[in-house]
């Protein structure tokens, strides 16, 4: 990778260069250089890790973004699913939690970075799992840093949608128990219902029950022999109480 533009003698000399490797090295094969050029945020964070892997006059190597290629390596495993992209995909998680001085890897950095370089979540699992198992020691720490939920509880569903429902208000300590302003707290009849109401004796407030009768005509025809020989009783009693004093 080269931040600046070769010069024609140079980039002739790189081109050999890669021909000699691919060469002498067959097994690599010659789709181990990406097609694509790197894109300035991998430059500049390529240069701002600052790990040198060669230097010479004239000539200075640096490594790629470990980030970059733990997504990378990331991506290789999805694809295979074998044993060696897995060993190198944990191998480029450790680094990356070297270089971060212990610290786990966000998984939500890890996705918002380079986006173009997808991965499976499960490979991601899977990597995980395996540096639990060789780097994580008894207390098996993972390299991934999984954000943690909040554990508050949802709040309540809510079933009254608009202002029909109007809410009654509480009454506070110390008013009159006739309520507010004076009013009692008691319902009362509405304007237009007084108007068209007839009063009537048996009705009211207190609803009262049928008179008491005083005579005989008032009774119903099966009480009106029982009610004649209680006032025909009382008066003779009445009588005699005089007459005897």
């Amino acid at each position: 990778m080269h931040s600046t533009a070769l010069t024609p003698r140079a980039d002739r000399i790189l081109r050999r260069t890669i021909a000699l490797a691919e060469h002498k090295f067959s097994h690599i094969g010659s789709a181990w250089l990406s097609t694509s050029s790197p894109s300035e945020d991998l430059i500049r964070r390529s240069l701002a890790q600052r790990n040198l892997v060669y230097a010479s006059p004239g000539l200075d190597l640096y490594s790629l973004d470990f980030l970059y290629t733990f997504k990378q390596a990331l991506n290789t495993y999805s694809r295979t699913l074998s044993a060696a992209d897995l060993s190198a995909a944990v191998d480029e998680l450790r680094r990356l939690v070297l270089v971060q001085n212990g610290r786990k890897v966000a998984k939500g950095y890890l996705l918002r970075c380079y986006p173009e370089v997808g991965f499976a979540l499960s490979a991601l699992v899977d990597v995980d799992e395996a540096y639990k198992n060789i780097y994580g020691g008894w207390t098996r720490q993972g390299g991934i840093e999984v954000a943690v939920e909040d554990p508050r509880s949802p709040p309540a569903l809510k079933t009254v949608f608009g202002k029909d429902v109007e809410e009654e208000e509480l009454v506070e300590v110390g008013e009159s128990a006739k309520g507010r302003d004076g009013q009692s707290p008691v319902w009362e009849v509405r304007k237009e219902e007084m108007g068209t109401m007839s009063m009537r004796e048996d009705r009211g407030p207190f609803m009262r029950g049928n008179r008491t009768p005083n005579r005989g005509t008032d009774c119903s025809p099966a009480t009106k022999d029982e009610w004649r020989n209680l006032m025909m009783g009382e008066q003779r009693w009445s009588l005699e109480v005089v007459e005897g004093w």
